[in-house]
C-alpha cells in the first residue's frame, strides 16, 4: 500500500508539472485564433420551405476583419420577398444591437427592440424601422441563439468550459471559449398596422432557418 501511495504521488507530481508547463507556454506563446481560423464559404442555395429562391450574392458591409464572410439570400412567396443577411464573425462580442449600431444603421433605430425566447432555439430580437420588420440574432457554435452580450458570454461559459475543452486550449490546439457567431438579419416588408403579422412570419421563417444552420456551424 505505501509503495501504491508513492507510484501515485509521484505521478500526480509529475502530471501537475506538464500541466503547469502546458499552461505557462499558452499563456506566454498564446495562439492567434484569427490565423487559424478555417476559411468558410456561405453555400449559393439553402432550402427554405414554402420560399422560392430568387438570388443570393456576396455581401460586404466592412472592413472589419473578424467578419469572414457575409452573404444576403432573398426568397419570394407569392408577392412578398424575405430578404437574409449572413455574416460569419470571429472574437465576437455577441452583442446583436452594437452590431445594428455600427454596421447597419447610422443610429440606433427609434421602435423598441423586442426580444424573445424560444425552446430549442433560443433568443432573437424583432424591431420594425422605415416600413422594414426585422428579425436578427447570432447563431452560436453552441449553445442556443444569442442577442446579448450576457446571453452571448453565458454560452460561452456554460457550453464551452469543459474538461475536454479545457485539456485542448492546455495543449495549445484551441481557444477555451469560442468567440465566433452567425449574425443573422431576416427582413421583410411590413404595411402599417400588420406589425405582429410580419413578426409571426420572421419567426416561422427563423426556426426553421436556425434548423437548417445549427448543426452545419463551421468548424473552427
Amino acid at each position: 500500500m505505501s509503495s501504491w501511495k508513492t507510484i501515485r504521488i509521484w505521478l500526480l507530481g509529475v502530471l501537475f508539472i506538464g500541466v503547469l508547463c502546458v499552461l505557462v507556454k499558452s499563456i506566454v506563446f498564446p495562439p492567434s485564433q484569427q490565423s487559424s481560423v478555417t476559411p468558410f464559404v456561405f453555400p449559393s442555395t439553402i432550402p427554405l420551405p414554402q420560399w422560392q429562391l430568387v438570388d443570393s450574392v456576396p455581401l460586404k458591409i466592412t472592413d472589419d476583419s473578424t467578419f469572414l464572410a457575409s452573404r444576403r439570400y432573398r426568397y419570394q412567396q407569392n408577392p412578398l420577398t424575405l430578404t437574409i443577411d449572413m455574416h460569419y464573425i470571429i472574437q465576437s462580442s455577441g452583442d446583436v444591437q452594437d452590431f445594428l449600431k455600427k454596421h447597419i444603421f447610422s443610429e440606433k433605430s427609434g421602435a423598441s427592440i423586442l426580444i424573445k425566447e424560444k425552446s430549442g432555439v433560443g433568443f432573437h430580437a424583432l424591431f420594425t424601422k422605415e416600413g422594414t420588420a426585422y428579425l436578427t440574432s447570432c447563431i452560436n457554435p453552441r449553445g442556443g441563439s444569442t442577442v446579448t452580450f450576457d446571453q452571448f458570454r453565458e454560452n460561452r461559459n456554460v457550453y464551452d468550459v469543459k474538461p475536454g475543452r479545457i485539456m485542448l486550449w492546455l495543449l495549445g490546439f484551441q481557444e477555451l471559449r469560442d468567440f465566433r457567431c452567425m449574425w443573422n438579419m431576416l427582413s421583410v416588408p411590413v404595411e402599417r398596422n400588420q406589425r405582429e403579422e410580419a413578426y409571426s412570419l420572421l419567426e416561422s421563417v427563423w426556426f426553421s432557418w436556425y434548423a437548417w444552420w445549427q448543426p452545419r456551424f463551421p468548424k473552427p
